[in-house]
């Protein structure tokens, strides 16, 4: 039986590249004890080896992919890992801003002078850039601007053509969990490839479908940031505000065994001031790079209050709304956003709305819209919100909402084929077979974009006239309980 156990041993050794072979040469060990305990030692090591269960798609017989963990020789790291200015402070333990006054007086960061700039010095330095982008606002959140300028082109309509041969992009769509289960990840990867080409951005080297929240996709995405790096090269973190930069990185340190970084994640715009290095995650020699989160003026938060913006952050994955609409028909998103029909090639269109569902939403006629708009803001019709006379004057002070031709033309009934996205806000999937013409309400600068449809799917009920009863605030009647008989 021995025998048998020696020739089946020899076998596995033969076809497993990971065995330790070692041939000795007499006078290598001391005596033949030596000889027999070093000898044991591999036939233990390589014992060990085949009883390593093995991972589906695993490249390597009884090998898991896993990320590396580099360790950090700078002990000053651990020692004040804790510590904490008031501002972060604030921000991460209360969600507000400590001092308004402040916050105001603080410097802009310049991404293409910060970090173009280094890029571009480090000529003999791999540059791999993570763009992070939020898959519930990927529209909003897709920093065009700022890829442009990392690479310094001035060719607006095709940038692929300006990508330096070191230069690699990666795609981190965050936010995952927001998206509901009908969209797998295939199909939401090949989904941000083509917005990425119709964009005429640099095509990606690679696409990661992630959620910070649930760990999705994380360590997949560490691992090939290792291996994109190589061994000398720098990892820059890039992303528009609230897309999920800080939240991203302390999931990658957690998907390396590591304790989180001192990064502070808040749902407030611009929590990052300046470039952060983020230690362990990448091999020695590497850095990554943290940046401050790119200010979209186009986009809704840039325009309300830390409470509002919180309400428009979805805190669960979204639920479709629904909407059987004719012409001079009109759908509130909140005070925020409006869509007005003007044209059918039928009697009615299907509009299914995808935001949070903090976001209030009315069904009705476009004559009486404007009417109820004035009487239902900040009340019924949120956000805004309103709590103070401040909040009154800084919502009269905010730019009125301002209409916008839209033509979409769809191919489907049953689904949706086109979506008609406000920045910040969230999109409406049109389902209609044909042309119609829309007229889409938001304030002044925030972008209005159209796209083929991310979910084609709408809800299995449709909402009626009026407001939206899933979104409307939940009133606890107190009463007196039954007497047990």
């Amino acid at each position: 039986d021995d025998d048998d156990d020696d020739e089946a041993w020899m076998k596995d050794a033969e076809n497993n590249p990971d065995f330790v072979r070692v041939k000795l040469e007499d006078g290598d060990l001391g005596s033949d004890d030596d000889v027999e305990e070093f000898n044991d030692m591999i036939d233990s090591l390589n014992m060990m080896e085949m009883n390593v269960p093995q991972q589906k798609g695993s490249t390597q017989k009884g090998r898991e992919p896993r990320p590396i963990v580099f360790e950090d020789d700078n002990d000053a790291d651990d020692i004040f890992a804790d510590l904490v200015c008031e501002r972060c402070y604030s921000l991460k333990h209360y969600g507000k801003i400590k001092s308004s006054e402040a916050e105001v007086s603080l410097p802009e960061f310049d991404l293409a002078e910060s970090v173009g700039r280094v890029i571009r010095s480090r000529q003999f330095r791999r540059a791999v850039v993570l763009i992070v982008v939020d898959l519930a606002d990927f529209d909003g959140s897709l920093p065009r601007l700022a890829i442009r300028s990392l690479l310094q082109s001035n060719d607006t309509e095709n940038l692929s053509s300006a990508t330096p041969s070191d230069f690699k992009l990666v795609i981190a769509a965050n936010k995952s969990d927001l998206i509901p289960r009908e969209a797998t990840s295939t199909r939401l990867e090949k989904w941000v490839r083509r917005r990425i080409a119709d964009g005429g951005l640099p095509r990606p080297s690679s696409v990661h479908i992630v959620s910070s929240h649930t760990n999705s996709g994380v360590k997949s995405l560490l691992i090939d940031l290792q291996k994109s790096v190589g061994s000398k090269g720098d990892v820059w973190v890039v992303g528009a505000q609230n897309a999920g930069k800080s939240s991203l990185i302390n999931a990658m340190r957690k998907g390396a065994g590591l304790k989180p970084s001192n990064v502070t994640e808040a749902p407030i715009p611009g929590t990052t001031l300046d470039i952060v290095p983020i230690r362990g995650i990448v091999p020695k020699g590497c850095e990554m790079l943290d940046t401050p989160g790119v200010r979209h003026e186009h986009q809704l938060t840039a325009r309300l209050s830390a409470e509002e913006v919180r309400m428009l952050l979805p805190k669960r994955s979204l639920k479709p709304r629904t909407y059987r609409i004719g012409e001079g028909q009109t759908i509130h998103l909140g005070g925020i956003g409006r869509i007005d029909v003007c044209s059918v090639p039928g009697a009615t269109l299907y509009v299914t709305i995808w935001a949070s569902d903090e976001v209030r939403c009315h069904l009705g006629k476009t004559v009486n819209a404007d009417s109820l708009l004035a009487t239902h803001l900040g009340k019924d019709l949120v956000p805004p919100v309103i709590r103070s006379e401040d909040d009154v004057s800084r919502i009269e002070s905010m730019p009125a909402l301002t209409p916008t031709d839209v033509e979409v033309n769809g191919d489907e009934w049953k689904s949706s084929s086109v979506d008609v996205c406000i920045a910040g806000l969230g999109w409406a999937g049109i389902g209609v077979r044909g042309k119609s013409q829309l007229k889409v309400w938001a304030p002044l600068g925030v972008a209005i974009t159209t796209r083929a449809a991310l979910i084609p799917d709408m809800a299995k009920e449709f909402c009626k006239p009026g407001f939206d009863a899933a979104s409307r605030p939940k009133v606890v009647k107190k009463g007196k309980k039954k007497r047990k008989k």
